[in-house]
């Protein structure tokens, strides 16, 4: 047909569904036509075969809109999802290797009557889409659900699209229940009637995932909700469920265990609620994987790559809703930054030299998290020429007022290296900064190493992502906000304490006139009986807290502890839940100070039964529920 037309016949083409663009029947008349606008839309331009939508489309896009949003503007149909246990026979719950009789056996089939049935659907009538993981899966499972009333019906890839549209219309017109299909309708085919939605399948990626929830979300009259219904057993991709369905793409195995226990709205009325059972099936799933894997980091790269149609920067994954570019040269990552991370995946050819990629693991790890916005800041500065202290001192405060002279100066130790350790050379190369008769100067190894095109490019987009990540996650300030996340190294910046003493920490240290208190609230079964503290919450404003070992009342350590009011002394108090997931990262839940006339001295439950002192903590600011409740939750 379209050669009937001249190829310049129209103005203003519009592709729907332009996921499927890069399909032979769509590139005849892709590539025919040449008009002066083409516009795309699709609800799903990722793609998991590798083909690229956007350059199809020059990648320009035009205008993006995600779930979580799209629910918030009210454009799609709000959902109820639960995510409920599989079926467990004989002890064993349903897996990555299941034989055909077990996953459609009649036991397991009525296990799923059971909870679709429970958790129901809006409407008069139930028109419900079951994904399963095989072709002869869905067919039995069809078979059998009819067999007890439910008529249902399997359609694959391999049925003819007469059938698929004559299934569509029974479902539609309340002849069927259920279209029990394997990924057919993952993309492109709304059924708006459609209120209920069954995952009998393992997640395979977030973008399958979400796909499938989102052949429930059309509009439709008499349909207030879908309800989703995700079968978890014992698969090894639990994990990619809580990372789908919140939409947070940090990797942090926290954050998604604190989305999973919240239990909450979300995105307006929508809901997700889960079985304790099958959230500790995504608990298990999450202590196994590892998020900064190089596969995972790699899949991430391509995938943004693919929608810009460049190498990217650190910021693009940011722009592109990526992971967040820290996964990469965190220290749980084989990388040590991004340079490192391109060269070693064959991006580009290595050019930079040993110190130049030793400086950007500093400016990684050190400056890049945003943790001060007058780190950045004054680098930026100094970039670009030599400043006073005092000039850049007025510049800092220019962008926050609050920061003080003893901010700069530590900034200042952490640019000239003299914030760490003697032995930071090894890890971090030579200086960035020199400071001499109050003059602050980069020193030569840094400024010969921005002569190049390459190294300069990576340090101003860390510059960039620094003011990103102060911005986004600490409100473009310098100091600590309640709830964030911090490690020790974080607190002995923040509260410019002379150097970086956090690897002695450990509990607690008094420094600078401060008193920071890291708890682990619940402790592993393997630790040493000497550390097995049992510090725990009274209320949410009252914490029962242990000091060290062998300590008595009289022990000038702990004297100083019941006297840090009287000395003007604050203390503040960290908490993380268990050390299997939480990494270094504590949450801060604000000052605390010693209750009067609550110190004991008692002694540990160990063979040595050493001396220890326990004594009531006071929060300034008691914990918010929702944080109160997670710590606690075991």
């Amino acid at each position: 047909i379209y050669n009937n037309f001249d190829q310049n016949h129209f103005d203003y083409i519009v592709y729907d569904e332009a996921h499927r663009s890069a399909a032979k029947s769509y590139q005849k008349v892709f590539n025919y036509f040449s008009p002066d606008f083409t516009l795309g839309m699709t609800a799903t331009p990722e793609r998991t075969d590798n083909l690229n939508i956007f350059e199809m489309f020059d990648y320009n896009i035009a205008y993006e809109i995600r779930l979580q949003k799209a629910l918030e503007s009210e454009i799609l149909c709000p959902f109820h999802y639960f995510g409920v246990t599989d079926y467990i026979h004989k002890g064993k719950s349903t897996d990555d290797f299941s034989r055909l009789t077990d996953l459609t056996s009649d036991e397991r089939v009525k296990h799923v009557l059971e909870k679709t049935q429970y958790y129901g659907y809006s409407g008069e009538e139930l028109k419900g889409l079951i994904f399963v993981s095989r072709k002869d899966e869905a067919k039995d499972l069809a078979d059998k659900l009819t067999l007890l009333n439910v008529p249902s019906d399997a359609l694959t890839g391999e049925d003819s699209s007469e059938k698929r549209q004559k299934v569509i219309e029974q479902l539609k017109s309340g002849e069927i229940n259920y279209i029990v299909t394997v990924n057919l309708f993952n993309e492109g085919i709304d059924i708006a009637p459609v209120n209920q939605i069954v995952m009998l399948r393992e997640t395979e990626s977030s973008i399958i995932f979400i796909q499938q929830l989102g052949r429930g979300l059309r509009k439709s009259e008499n349909k207030e909700y879908v309800t989703v219904i995700d079968f978890i057993g014992n698969y090894e991709k639990n994990y990619l469920i809580p990372i789908a369905l919140s939409g947070d793409q940090s990797q942090n195995k926290d954050n998604y265990r604190r989305f999973l226990t919240s239990n909450t709205a979300l995105m307006g009325v929508s809901t997700i609620n889960f079985e304790e059972v099958a959230k500790k099936k995504i608990y298990d799933s999450l202590k196994q994987v590892k998020l900064s894997a190089a596969s995972h980091i790699k899949q991430a790269y391509n995938e943004v790559e693919q929608r810009i149609g460049r190498l990217p920067l650190l910021m693009d994954f940011i722009r592109q809703n990526s992971i967040d570019p820290s996964v990469i040269y965190s220290t749980d990552s084989s990388y040590k930054n991004y340079n490192d991370f391109l060269v070693r995946a064959k991006k580009i050819e290595e050019q930079l030299d040993k110190n130049e990629n030793l400086n950007l693991t500093f400016l990684s790890r050190e400056i890049a998290p945003g943790l001060k916005n007058v780190d950045h800041t004054i680098l930026n500065a100094i970039i670009n020429r030599p400043y006073k202290i005092n000039e850049l001192l007025t510049i800092a405060q220019n962008v926050d007022p609050n920061v003080t002279l003893e901010d700069i100066q530590t900034t200042l130790k952490i640019l000239n290296f003299s914030f760490f350790s003697k032995d930071i050379n090894k890890t971090y190369g030579k200086p960035i900064a020199n400071i001499s008769n109050d003059e602050v100067t980069l020193t030569e190894s840094f400024a010969a190493s921005l002569e190049k095109l390459l190294f300069k490019t990576y340090v101003e987009d860390i510059i960039e992502l620094a003011k990103y990540n102060n911005k986004v996650h600490h409100k473009n300030q310098n100091g600590l906000l309640l709830y964030n996340k911090y490690t020790r190294k974080d607190f002995v910046k923040l509260l410019n304490w002379k150097s970086d003493e956090s690897g002695n920490i450990n509990g607690y240290k008094f420094g600078n006139n401060t008193l920071p208190i890291f708890i682990t609230y619940h402790k592993q079964e393997n630790i040493s009986d000497n550390t097995k503290y049992e510090d725990e919450f009274l209320s949410p404003d009252e914490l029962k807290w242990f000091t060290r070992s062998k300590r008595k009342l009289t022990s000038p350590e702990v004297q100083k502890i019941l006297a840090h009011q009287k000395n003007n002394i604050d203390m503040y108090i960290f908490v993380k839940k268990e050390d299997v997931l939480d990494g270094n990262e504590f949450y801060f839940l604000g000052k605390a100070h010693y209750l009067d006339g609550t110190a004991e001295q008692t002694t540990m439950p160990n063979e040595k039964k050493n001396n220890i002192v326990t004594m009531t903590l006071s929060m300034e600011t008691p914990v918010k529920d929702e944080v109160y409740r997670y710590i606690l939750e075991n």
